[in-house]
Formats: C-alpha cells, sequence, structure tokens
C-alpha cells in the first residue's frame, strides 16, 4: 500500500527533515508561547506521540478525536488521537499507532506512515509530544471504541488553510488568549480546535505546500 500523488511534496519534506518547525507552530500557539517553553530538564519531560491520520483523495481530510468531559486538563477538547509512551513501544511511530488502535480501531494494515512532525511541548502536563503523519487507505471499523474519546471528527484541510480566530480558553492555570480554528460551522456543539493540537496542524499545512 502507498500514499497518493498528491502526499508526495509532503513525504518528501518529512523524509528530507526540512521542517518547517517552531515558525509554523507560532502561528497557532497560545499568547505568551516562546521557545525556551520546552526547555525543562530532561527528567521532567513525559513523552507522547500522536497519529495525524490523512484520508479521502477527493478532498483530503484528517482525523480529529474529542476527549470526553471527564474533568480532565485536556477535557472536552479537539485532539489528534495519541498519548504516552509507554514500555515496548517504538517510539514515536509505534506509539501513535498503538494508541491510534486503541482509542479507534484503526488497524495498522489499513495505514502508510509518511513520517514526523517537529516535536509540540504542552507546558501544562509536561509533554513533549511527537506527530506522526500516515496515510489512510480506509476508515472501515474506526469509530470511538474506548473512554478516551467522545467522538471522532474528520476535517476537510482546506479549513485549517483558513485564518484561525482569537478566543480566550480556560486552563487549569487561568485563563489564555489562542489562535483557533471553527470546526463545521453547523455544529456549534464542537469546541474549536486550539493549542498543541493546532500548532502541529499548522506544520502539517505548512509541509503540504501547494500540493
Amino acid at each position: 500500500m502507498g500514499i497518493p500523488d498528491f502526499l508526495s511534496a509532503l513525504k518528501t519534506c518529512l523524509e528530507g527533515g526540512d521542517l518547517p518547525g517552531f515558525d509554523a507552530q507560532m502561528r497557532m500557539a497560545p499568547q505568551g508561547r516562546t521557545p525556551e517553553a520546552g526547555l525543562r530538564d530532561a527528567a521532567e519531560i513525559r513523552y507522547a506521540a500522536v497519529l495525524l491520520v490523512l484520508f479521502d483523495e477527493r478532498d483530503p481530510s484528517v482525523l480529529l478525536i474529542r476527549r470526553p468531559e471527564d474533568g480532565s486538563i485536556h477535557s472536552g477538547e479537539l485532539a489528534f488521537p495519541g498519548g504516552g509512551l509507554e514500555a515496548g513501544d517504538v517510539f514515536p511511530e509505534g506509539t501513535a499507532l498503538r494508541e491510534a488502535y486503541e482509542e479507534l480501531g484503526l488497524k495498522r494494515q489499513h495505514l502508510s506512515v509518511i513520517g514526523t512532525l517537529s516535536p509540540v511541548f504542552i507546558p501544562v502536563s509536561n509533554y513533549r509530544v511527537v506527530p506522526v503523519v500516515a496515510w489512510a487507505d480506509s476508515l472501515a471499523g474506526v469509530s470511538s471504541v474506548s473512554d478516551e474519546v467522545s467522538e471522532v471528527v474528520p476535517v476537510p484541510l482546506r479549513l485549517l488553510r483558513s485564518a484561525p480566530v482569537r478566543r480566550v480558553f480556560p486552563t487549569p492555570s487561568g485563563e489564555i488568549v489562542a489562535p483557533c480554528w471553527i470546526i463545521h460551522e453547523d455544529r456549534p456543539d464542537l469546541p474549536p480546535l486550539w493549542g498543541a493540537s493546532a500548532m502541529a496542524a499548522s506544520e502539517l499545512i505548512d509541509a503540504c505546500g501547494e500540493s
């Protein structure tokens, strides 16, 4: 199984390691975020990976999930499937694929891994998150299969090329201002895409180029 031709620019970018990096991420970074935000003692940092699942050649899209309203730090937020490094994982790809299967039932045989984007640091939880990008030739069987997902939300990449808006968001450390994308205008119940997930999505769009 291979990836569609229109993703060739993205594959070349990820394989060459010439990533848009922090500049692309900063377009969607919360107010006050600086490059120094991720410079912590290595012993304090936790590691995680998320899977950016691309699909649909007719209208290229990426798969988001909505976290349940459970009172946790990221309660109710839109995010990419993923989670923390566990013993036995081949990091980051193995972590991202395992989490995508556990959370969504997304099987490895339907995926072609394209590469990884720049890590995103999440100060509130001390996680250094590596986004892994993959193409899915099928989403058969994908569903909210765990208590970590309340909804699966497909998002066309063209939406992520639109101008973001700025909103105020509550966090455990107080309110912050951040750029965000409004996902599906006809779904006012859906929260905006912001924070670390939006930062990763911003770099993905840059890495895709005009393709």
